[in-house]
């Protein structure tokens, strides 16, 4: 064995010792250890003491040794950063892009360059910080420490636009809405986060249409500062209007958490039997099996006659949870039109992403914390399983591949 392979095994062994120790309840002097883990904890010991090639990150080294790539470990200061992002509280210019093009996939809601107009589509080419170029996008964009201004350079087909953004700290917002009328969205003013619209033109041309683009299963917080108040304040607003079909984009929703899909499954799917319906069921490797439920339902409110999903290969987690229960429970839409749309841009493979998986984070007493992959989710009331297959044309017939450039206007008008 190579002084490399003892390396990696004595890591993991110190990792199942840890384990032990974090669900076991063992304290060192204060409770009867087993055979197995007493052995372990000699070789720890003598691994502290004697190891030549002994590493302080042994704990990140094993997390990513051992885990699926849904589970890690947090340092306490990486999951504080975690609680302040399920928050919506950020700091970045808020833009995504590909890696290998530097394209803009992305723009965060209320970001830096969000409140600048800033779009998804174009290529950036270049930053410019303190009048020198830099290339290398991604790695000097997230270099720039808090405060650092920088010229984007961006092209969006063949049009060179410029702008000056500044790396801020900022409230992330979630939702966005359109309909015939314009854009409208959420940003931070003077009294917190306001609904306000953002711009005059819109991909909705029809007045009975409104288009709903939700960003992830997050942002906690009361009223408009969270995403749920975000998403239940637009649909009151849609029901004002008098609109009678609802376009909901979770394209690139990689989803969040459990406690917000409850509440945004509430304002999506139908009342069962006057009961909240199940969303999901979890079962874990004990064969242990948990029910999610929805809140209090209060779909029937917002008078909506069709509704209509939009999902890509990025949509994930929540976002699949969420399309799975709304298919189950298609005999509840009793006046209501349903339908899934996927985009094509995987060609020959239009799926959503296929997490059919559920993660638990455990905090240790010194703040850090390990996420890990608990249970499997099957769909409410079919049991099917979506984990490495997503949704597809073959799985129900009212899901339907459509092209990524058509896809806002099939949605109008399907």
């Amino acid at each position: 064995m190579t002084n490399r392979s003892r390396k990696i095994l004595l890591k993991i062994i110190v990792f199942v010792l840890t384990i032990s120790i974090f669900f076991g309840g063992f304290f060192v002097g204060r409770c009867t250890i087993d055979s197995d883990v007493r052995a372990v904890k000699n070789i720890i010991e003598k691994y502290k003491k004697y190891y030549y090639f002994e590493e302080n990150n042994i704990t990140e080294i094993i997390s990513d040794a051992l885990f699926d790539k849904y589970s890690t470990y947090y340092s306490k200061e990486e999951y504080d950063l975690i609680l302040n992002l399920a928050k919506g509280y950020n700091e970045g210019f808020g833009v995504s892009l590909e890696d290998d093009t530097n394209k803009i996939t992305r723009i965060t809601y209320n970001s830096p360059c969000d409140l600048l107009g800033i779009k998804a589509g174009g290529i950036l080419q270049k930053v410019i910080i303190d009048g020198q170029e830099y290339t290398n996008v991604l790695e000097t964009l997230k270099n720039a420490s808090v405060g650092t201004s920088a010229q984007f350079v961006i092209d969006y087909n063949g049009e060179i636009k410029n702008y000056t953004v500044t790396k801020k700290e900022y409230k992330q917002t979630f939702v966005r809405y359109f309909d015939n009328s314009g854009e409208y969205g959420y940003i931070s003013k003077s009294n917190g986060i306001e609904y306000t619209k953002i711009d005059n033109s819109s991909i909705i041309n029809d007045e009975s249409v409104g288009y709903i683009k939700y960003t992830s299963f997050s942002g906690r917080g009361n009223n408009l500062e969270g995403s749920v108040g975000q998403f239940k304040n637009i649909l009151n607003i849609f029901k004002e209007q008098n609109k009678t079909k609802l376009i909901l984009d979770l394209r690139d929703n990689g989803g969040g958490y459990m406690d917000i899909l409850k509440e945004i499954s509430s304002m999506v799917i139908p009342i069962k039997n006057n009961q909240t319906p199940i969303i999901a069921v979890a079962r874990d490797k004990n064969q242990n099996v948990t029910s999610y439920s929805s809140k209090k339902t209060c779909f029937e409110d917002f008078n909506v006659s069709e509704l209509v999903i939009l999902a890509n290969s990025n949509s994930a987690s929540a976002s699949e949870v969420l399309i799975g229960a709304i298919l189950d429970y298609s005999n509840l839409y009793v006046d209501c039109d349903v339908k899934l749309l996927i985009s094509d841009e995987n060609k020959g493979n239009a799926r959503t992403y296929g997490k059919g998986i559920m993660q638990t984070t455990y905090t240790n007493l010194d703040g850090s914390a390990v996420k890990l992959t608990t249970a499997k989710l099957t769909l409410p009331l079919s049991g099917k399983c979506i984990h490495g297959t997503g949704f597809n044309e073959q799985f129900d017939s009212r899901i339907k591949v459509v092209s990524e450039n058509e896809i806002i206007s099939t949605a109008i008008n399907i």
